[in-house]
């Protein structure tokens, strides 16, 4: 017998009980007034418990529908309780932890599952920060977090409340990345391999010409074809390096080591890779620096890379005749310096503006006039400027030019 029904069978008695009693005396309006009343508390009782019955019924219903949506998602999903007892996972739950739905719904969760290693990945789930090799919250959306366990459990873990039938339930959401994250370290650990063998060589040829362009032996035109064959093996290795920091900012693997640099001496370092284009295109280049920010802290290396791609696409997608304008200044009010560089050349369509960014992304337009392209130059650009707690963005209009303007930091404290 149900708590229910026992109650209804007490109150049923006691109502039998009263009415044998006013039998049994003598009737008076006082007592029928009692007994009325009686039969309608008894009413209401019985009115009471049967409907919230009813509602938990429909409660029970509503819930079971909202299971059975879950089971058929393939993504791992757990309710849990404001108390954190777990009320339900999902198939794919179960197979990403590795546990029994029924062991998991007896389990009142606490920070003890992160000392026992059977809950491992439960514990990556609700307890992250206690467990986790690295956590990193998503720059497109903070309310989810990236879960790292030395390299092997790579997840997203989305904590959020999900709504069904007018009720609210607290849930983790899993989005199991490990497999993804192993291939692309396996990819970016031979394309490093690679890139290593391939800058060995290529450095050896380079000091090889260095030697005789520096030679006193060699005629002044056979110089000038030696410096030009420098300057492509140069293009090389830079080319190299960039698909090696391309690896490294995939694994996020890049520390910054910020000095006080010159500005000048960097572009034109970048300046000095592209004379050949620069003088067969017939293109003005035109610098123009603030002398409060020519020195400023940044990191020579990684800033290289990040301006280099952005000064090649002015040179190699300008006009013949064109102009290339490099201005630094200094932006007071926020502390930063702002780097734009500008170019006379084809531009960029709205519809392919909003791509730029992305890894080997190349327009049509860029495809004709360069076909050797990689695609990963701004990508790479705009991740090292991020790295650098930078910002990038590109205005543009077709057959008119381009524009990007970098804004970094202008004092070395933001780093520490």
């Amino acid at each position: 017998m149900s708590l229910r029904q026992f109650l209804i069978a007490i109150f049923g008695i006691y109502l039998v009980f009263n009415l044998i009693g006013l039998f049994l005396q003598e009737f008076n309006h006082v007592k029928i007034v009692i007994f009325a009343n009686i039969v309608l508390i008894f009413l209401g009782i019985i009115g009471i418990l049967y409907f919230s019955r009813f509602l938990f019924i429909k409660r029970e219903k509503s819930f079971e529908k909202f299971v059975n949506i879950l089971e058929a998602i393939n993504t791992p999903i757990c309710l849990y309780d404001n108390e954190m007892k777990i009320i339900y996972v999902n198939k794919a739950f179960e197979e990403f932890t590795g546990l029994k739905k029924d062991a998991l719904l007896s389990l009142q969760l606490d920070t003890w599952v992160t000392k026992n290693p059977i809950y491992t990945k439960l514990s990556l789930v609700f307890f992250p920060s206690l467990i986790a090799t690295k956590i990193q919250a998503r720059e497109d959306n903070k309310d989810i977090v990236e879960v790292n366990y030395k390299d092997e459990i790579v997840f997203d873990l989305i904590t959020t409340k999900l709504r069904f039938d007018k009720e609210e339930y607290n849930s983790k959401i899993i989005i199991d990345k490990s497999i993804l994250f192993k291939e692309i370290k396996n990819k970016n650990e031979f394309v490093s391999l690679i890139s290593h063998h391939l800058r060995t060589p290529l450095n050896q040829i380079r000091w090889f010409l260095e030697s005789l362009a520096k030679s006193e032996n060699i005629p002044e035109e056979e110089k000038e074809s030696i410096k030009n064959f420098l300057n492509l093996i140069s293009k090389s290795i830079a080319l190299v390096e960039s698909i090696l920091l391309t690896s490294r900012v995939e694994e996020k693997k890049i520390e910054l080591s910020i000095e006080e640099n010159d500005i000048e001496e960097l572009i034109l370092s970048c300046l000095s890779l592209l004379n050949f284009e620069i003088n067969e295109k017939k293109l003005k280049v035109n610098i123009e620096i603030e002398e409060e920010v020519k020195r400023f802290p940044f990191d020579k290396k990684i800033l290289f890379f990040a301006l280099y791609p952005i000064i090649e696409n002015a040179v190699d997608y300008n006009k013949i005749g064109g102009e290339i304008n490099i201005k630094v200044e200094k932006d007071k009010e926020k502390s930063e310096v702002k780097i734009s560089i500008e170019d006379t050349g084809i531009g960029i369509s709205e519809k392919d503006l909003l791509k730029m960014f992305e890894k080997f992304y190349r327009s049509l337009s860029a495809k004709e006039i360069k076909p050797t392209g990689t695609g990963i130059g701004l990508y790479l650009a705009k991740n090292l400027i991020n790295i650098h707690k930078g910002t990038i963005s590109i205005t543009s209009e077709e057959g008119k030019g381009t524009k990007v303007l970098i804004s970094l930091p202008s004092y070395k404290e933001v780093y520490l």
